[in-house]
């Protein structure tokens, strides 16, 4: 499938916002704004409510917690065989699953965790059949279902393979004490610090999930230098700054030539990444194996052949006469 081009929407949102777009593309082609006017967060967008989803159900480690036994009464009460499924060998600190954890100290049993997990997705679901969708239902049910297939086993970090981890929370507060020169009086402002720190902390693996996982390819755009755009408040400067500054997709599809041939027409970036199968015997997410394809291959080729032929001889401004 070829996705339409998409430039008069990006440019109705990034003149109105004022600062890049940042977002995705959907498996089916649709256009997903991720930006956060207020933080400038882009992807770490803790605003959406997929981000938020991601947030809520991810697990992960708080480092230094378990050598100084400050949880131990906390196993006791907890089922600590449990606790010991989720960890890797060798991984010794405790692990959390959701991010209200890290504030509240409150940690659900697994099976009410999980049982959240599908109550969280039968209400998506239940939404979009009962034609009640709110924005970006059909994204986080896709997110939840990455969730209930990676605690199935009751080991998310053994299903994902990837590991998040976190510092402690007086080691992250003396960090922001010394960084902001804070006092003994300015305890609200270092929670909402510290909410902040740890937010970006276990953002910082949502893009990958979402494009190696998920199927959603993410949308960012750099200057030649590497560094986001400055949006010009005129259209005429705009439409100049859009041709020099294309953007970069990064995607985990194989056929990427099919997918994004209007794209790379227009001088867009595509970087691939390896793609993740869930496996429903081991219950892991595993690296999709490279099939040699020497059809694909051929007609890759010759897509590529067409894309670089027609831009050698054909001015950016009027390609779109090319468009699939």
């Amino acid at each position: 499938m070829t996705i339409d081009y998409k430039q008069d929407e990006i440019k109705e949102k990034e003149l109105k916002t004022g600062i890049p777009f940042a977002g995705y593309f959907s498996p089916q082609g649709e256009l997903i704004d991720f930006n956060d006017k207020i933080s400038g967060e882009t992807h770490n967008n803790t605003a959406n409510p997929v981000a938020l989803t991601y947030l809520k159900y991810i697990s992960y480690i708080i480092t230094n917690e378990m050598k100084n036994g400050k949880y131990g009464e906390f196993l006791k009460d907890h089922n600590p065989e449990k606790l010991r499924e989720m960890s890797l060998d060798g991984i010794d600190e405790l692990i959390y699953r959701g991010y209200g954890s890290y504030y509240t100290g409150i940690h659900l049993r697994f099976e009410d965790f999980y049982k959240e997990i599908i109550e969280d997705l039968n209400a998506c679901e239940n939404r979009i059949k009962n034609k009640e969708e709110q924005s970006y239902d059909r994204f986080k049910l896709d997110l939840l279902r990455l969730f209930v297939n990676a605690y199935k086993n009751a080991s998310y970090i053994k299903s994902i393979g990837k590991i998040t981890r976190v510092d402690n929370q007086s080691t992250i507060e003396e960090k922001l004490k010394k960084e902001y020169s804070l006092d003994e009086d300015d305890t609200h402002l270092l929670l909402v610090l510290l909410e902040k720190t740890v937010s970006k902390e276990l953002l910082s693996g949502f893009k990958d999930i979402c494009v190696q996982y998920l199927g959603y390819d993410s949308i960012e755009r750099f200057d030649l230098k590497g560094n986001k755009i400055v949006i010009p408040k005129k259209d005429e400067d705009y439409d100049s700054m859009f041709y020099s500054s294309p953007r970069v997709i990064t995607s985990s599809y194989k056929d990427v030539y099919d997918r994004y041939y209007n794209y790379l027409l227009m001088d867009w970036s595509i970087y691939q990444v390896p793609r993740y199968k869930y496996n429903e015997e081991t219950g892991i997410y595993e690296k999709e194996e490279e099939i040699i394809n020497p059809y694909r291959e051929e007609q890759d080729l010759k897509k590529m052949e067409e894309i670089q032929s027609i831009k050698k001889l054909v001015p950016i401004r009027e390609r779109i006469k090319f468009f699939k």
